[in-house]
């Protein structure tokens, strides 16, 4: 594979890169993925066309992300946990709630991985330069299994996650829905 290197991740395994951008029902909204899996998140961000075009979120809402994002107010609304040390109750109160929050993409993570263990869980059996394009089909597939209703358990000890709206699946499974004030984004 050429400049395998690259994708040699931090946990010393081969990998590719999956930004994901999910509700708070755990639908994936944005992926953007193909990065190797050596690139910092803040880099595959800031090549994101989620980032470059500045489409995401809408007016008044933030996007959720973990602490290997930069927090961001342009081109798009970032709110990232406080570093440590934290200085105080109200920066422990905000990262405590913030991890909360965030739990929702890592279950999404979690039941996508979950429900094709066969291609997560083991070297990919593909060209390198299609793997991303199985990595998304995944995404959509998890988006239309959550639509028909079809919902991993949570991990024991972990937060339940709500059920989504019921209805028929539709054709752009990577669209957002209505948004409503309560509605938030987690990459």
């Amino acid at each position: 594979m050429p400049h395998a290197q690259g994708y040699l991740n931090r946990k010393l395994f081969y990998s590719v890169q999956l930004q994901g951008i999910s509700d708070s029902y755990g639908t994936f909204l944005d992926i953007f993925v193909g990065y190797p899996g050596s690139v910092h998140d803040t880099r595959v961000l800031r090549n994101s066309p989620v980032f470059v075009r500045g489409c995401y979120p809408p007016a008044g809402h933030y996007i959720v992300g973990d602490g290997g994002y930069p927090c961001l107010r342009e081109p798009l609304n970032l709110i990232t946990p406080y570093r440590e040390p934290l200085r105080g109750r109200v920066e422990a109160r905000f990262t405590r709630h913030h991890a909360r929050a965030r739990s929702v993409i890592e279950r999404a993570f979690g039941m996508m991985k979950a429900r094709w263990r066969g291609i997560f869980f083991k070297a990919l059996e593909v060209d390198h330069s299609f793997s991303p394009k199985v990595i998304a089909v995944c995404a959509v597939l998890h988006n239309i299994c959550l639509t028909a209703g079809d919902i991993l358990e949570p991990t024991e000890g972990g937060d339940p996650v709500p059920l989504p709206p019921q209805g028929p699946v539709q054709r752009d499974m990577l669209r957002p829905p209505h948004l409503n004030e309560h509605d938030y984004f987690l990459i």
